[in-house]
This record gives C-alpha cells, sequence and structure tokens, in this order.
C-alpha cells in the first residue's frame, strides 16, 4: 500500500472523518484487494458506521490474508463483543468467539497494546460470568502497565489482598463501565442543541489565553449538595446490603472517625434544551452572561483499534472527553434504561459487601469505581435541565488547584483542564442585559476560537 495513502487513511480515522474515508477506500479498492492491512482498514471503517456484519467479513478477509498479524485478531474480537453487548445476536456465542479470537492475539505476542487486549478480554469473560479466568487476566494486564495506567483502579484492584474480593471487584468495574456505555451521548442520531451557559467573565478568562481551555470542576465542589447522592437512593431500594455501602461513603452515623475519601472526578456540565428563559435565569447570570453552543468536534467518540501491530492504536478509551446523558429518576422508580447492567452492579456489590466491610483499602477502590456512575443520575425535579456531562477523572498529581482562591485565602479549588479546539464552538449569544455587546463580540472573533456571536433573543424581565 502506498506511503502516502496509508497515511491519509490513518488520518481520517483518527479524526473521524467518515465522509473522506469512505471516498478514499472506494477510490483505492482494486488495488488493494490483496492487502490485509487494506481489509482491516475498511473493517474499521465499516465498524465506525455500524455496519458490522460488513466489518466482520473485512477483518475475516485480513486474518485470511495475514493469519500472523495480531491486531487483525484483537480487533475482530473487539466487534463481537460490542455485537454481543448490543444483543444482536446469541450474545454467548458471540462472546466465545470473541474469547478464541483474544486468544489467538495473544499468542501471537505482537499486539501493541496487550493491556487493552487483555482488559477488553477480561470484560468477555466477565459477561460469561467466568469470573475467576476474568479476573486472572485483569491481573496479567498490569504487567504490562505504562504512564497511562498508573494509580488507575486497575492497578488498585490488584492490590487487594483477598483474590476472591479482588475478582469480585473487577466484576463490578466491569458492569459499572457496561453501564456508563448506555449514558453515551450519540452524535450520530441525536441532533440537539449543546449549550454551556456562563458569565462574561468566565467567557473571556476562557478565550484570552493563546491556547484556551475549559476548567472542569471537582466533584467536592459542586454547588447541588445531593450530586452522586441518587444512585445511594436506589441502592437503597434495590440492595441487600446497601446499609454496608451507606457505611463506607460516610453517609449515616455508623462510623465516627469516617475517613474523608478522595474523589478523582471532574465535570462540565452541558443542556441539551434549546436556549430559553429559565436556562438564562439560573445559569447565564439573569440575562447578563453568555451562551456558547459546541459541534461534535469538541467531544470525543469512544471507538479503539489498532492498524498494525508496530503502531499505536487510533485512540485509547483510559479517559476522554465523552458526552454523558444525565438520567433522572423519581423516588422510588427503576433506571429507564440501563436497568440490567444497574442490577448486575448492585449484585456485584452485594457479592463483595457481604464478608468485606469496614476496610479503609476497599472504600477507597468502591469511591473510584462507583464515581463512574453516581454522577449520571439527578432527581427527577431537576430534569428540565436536559443536562450532559464530560466526566474525566484523575489522580490527585494530576489535578490543577485554582490559584486566585489560594490568594483570597479561601478553601482551594481542584480542577482538571481540557483544550477547546479550534472550530468546536459554533456560535456565543451574548444575554440582552450585557452591555458594550458589540464591543465584546469583536474580541470573541479576534480568539479565532467563535464562529458566530449573536445578541439572543431571550428577554429577562
Amino acid at each position: 500500500m502506498d506511503d502516502k495513502f496509508y497515511k491519509e487513511l490513518k488520518d481520517c480515522l483518527k479524526s473521524y472523518d467518515l465522509v473522506s474515508l469512505k471516498y478514499l477506500i472506494s477510490r483505492h479498492e482494486k488495488n488493494n484487494t490483496d492487502n490485509s492491512y487494506w481489509h482491516n482498514i475498511k473493517g474499521n471503517y465499516f465498524n465506525l458506521i455500524k455496519e458490522y456484519y460488513n466489518a466482520k467479513y473485512s477483518y475475516d478477509k485480513a486474518i485470511e490474508l495475514n493469519p500472523n498479524e495480531s491486531v487483525f485478531y484483537s480487533n475482530r474480537a473487539d466487534l463481537l463483543s460490542h455485537m454481543g453487548y448490543a444483543s444482536l445476536s446469541d450474545e454467548s456465542e458471540l462472546f466465545n468467539i470473541a474469547c478464541q479470537d483474544y486468544s489467538t492475539a495473544f499468542d501471537v505476542k505482537s499486539h501493541n497494546n496487550m493491556t487493552q487486549l487483555l482488559i477488553n478480554w477480561g470484560c468477555v469473560l466477565c459477561a460469561l460470568n467466568r469470573e475467576n479466568e476474568a479476573g486472572e487476566k485483569f491481573d496479567a494486564a498490569s504487567e504490562y502497565f505504562d504512564d497511562t495506567y498508573t494509580n488507575s483502579i486497575w492497578s488498585k484492584i490488584k492490590l487487594i489482598e483477598s483474590k476472591q474480593v479482588k475478582f469480585k471487584l473487577y466484576k463490578l468495574y466491569f458492569y459499572c463501565l457496561r453501564l456508563r456505555k448506555k449514558f453515551e451521548y450519540k452524535f450520530d442520531c441525536d441532533r440537539n442543541d449543546i449549550l454551556h451557559y456562563t458569565s462574561i467573565g468566565g467567557l473571556v478568562k476562557v478565550l484570552s489565553h493563546d491556547n484556551p481551555q475549559f476548567w472542569l470542576a471537582n466533584v467536592a465542589y459542586l454547588d447541588d449538595p445531593n450530586e452522586g447522592n441518587k444512585i445511594f437512593e436506589m441502592f437503597n431500594k434495590y440492595m441487600k446490603n446497601s446499609t454496608k455501602l451507606d457505611c463506607i461513603f460516610g453517609r449515616n452515623d455508623c462510623i465516627k472517625q469516617q475517613i474523608i475519601l478522595t474523589r478523582k472526578a471532574y465535570i462540565m456540565s452541558f443542556t441539551l434544551d434549546k436556549e430559553n428563559f429559565k436556562m438564562w435565569k439560573a445559569y447565564g447570570a439573569n440575562g447578563k452572561g453568555a451562551v456558547m453552543s459546541f459541534n461534535e468536534s469538541f467531544f470525543d467518540k469512544d471507538f479503539s483499534f489498532a492498524l498494525s501491530s508496530e503502531e499505536p492504536n487510533v485512540t485509547e478509551s483510559i479517559n476522554k472527553n465523552l458526552l454523558y446523558i444525565v438520567q433522572y429518576i423519581a423516588d422510588g422508580c427503576h433506571p429507564e434504561y440501563g436497568k440490567r447492567e444497574f442490577n448486575k452492579v448492585c449484585e456485584s456489590l452485594d457479592s463483595i459487601l457481604e464478608h468485606e466491610y469496614g476496610n479503609d483499602n476497599l472504600a477507597d477502590v468502591l469511591c473510584d469505581i462507583l464515581d463512574r456512575i453516581a454522577f449520571l443520575y439527578k432527581r427527577i425535579d431537576c430534569s428540565s435541565d436536559k443536562e450532559a456531562r464530560i466526566i474525566k477523572y484523575a489522580t490527585l498529581p494530576n489535578a490543577k488547584i485554582n490559584a486566585a482562591y489560594l490568594e483570597n485565602q479561601r478553601s482551594p479549588k481542584l480542577y482538571l483542564p481540557i483544550d477547546i479546539p479550534n472550530d468546536s464552538i459554533d456560535d456565543i449569544h451574548i444575554g440582552v442585559q450585557v452591555e458594550k455587546s458589540e464591543q465584546l463580540a469583536q474580541f470573541l472573533y479576534k480568539t479565532g476560537k467563535v464562529k458566530n456571536v449573536r445578541k439572543s433573543s431571550i428577554e429577562i424581565g
């Protein structure tokens, strides 16, 4: 395959440019029918556009042409496991075939990301209820950890002394990740406005830097004191050992000297509702702020596959800027979607807490795991916000301290910065109460980050 053409294909995959990718594939089809890497790329393309059976055919062809390339097997295994999770066919059959492919990919031992291969393999074994085998794969993955995985949940679970509890924690984490997957915003079918309200001061501060960034707030600093609590109300209804869980998290008085747990989740909030009076009143400084409209280039998509054994994955899925839709739950009600995964989370927690209780290491690991899903649920009375969130995770060394709070002798705030890609902000609407909006607009255009600036039409009385 021509090097220049191969680079173009890779660039299209990395930028999620499916239109250009489709054009390149159709243009060069005839000259690459016997090229295994070509069929692998086609499989990746079909995977992205959700033509899963065409993707499988392409991976099958790649393996037929080159049975010694590890990533062809792992890509096909990832595809089959995804089809199984989505219940597109007999899931146990798909999972078993995926396990065979993971085994072959591992035996070849030329894979570019052994950590992810073993983790994905362990997840499929969890889905097959082969808990011990899954735990062994997760443990083996730690032997290949690089800096990306240092201090990760996988590393922490490995330190748990009890093998039985350790494997149950792996399984809990797997179901939490599967549950969180249900909340991902689908850009190919959901076409809502994605808006973020802010003050003028906050807007200017963000965009005035050469490398503008948003600051995601640590969940310990969120304004709503009930944040993260809704899921525990649900646990109280659907778990046998929820009282033990409440004690671990200090949600009652059963432990007098409760250790305050480290929170590693960071959040940025958006609304999927159209610009309206209520949102301006609550989050747009009562008409004296601004609202930013984002396109999908600001957010990441959750896909991960490899091109060859010598190259890194197109993207890794440890901690990306994924957008999640918040689910609003009425008191006493079951989650609307992700029911099966939520029930599995409850079962896993009950199994862990049946015998293990009061261990500080266990509390820290459980906090890390449950923070993956705790901020996806809110009370039903907040439903008019139609909220979506970026939720990222960082260990303390990677978090930043807001120095302004230190200077004012206030409690310092932790934040996590994320870059603002070019052309990711479509519009900024300036509130009707903002003075000298034309002057502000010139500054916003000067930053080069904003396509259009408009005056909001929403009147604030």
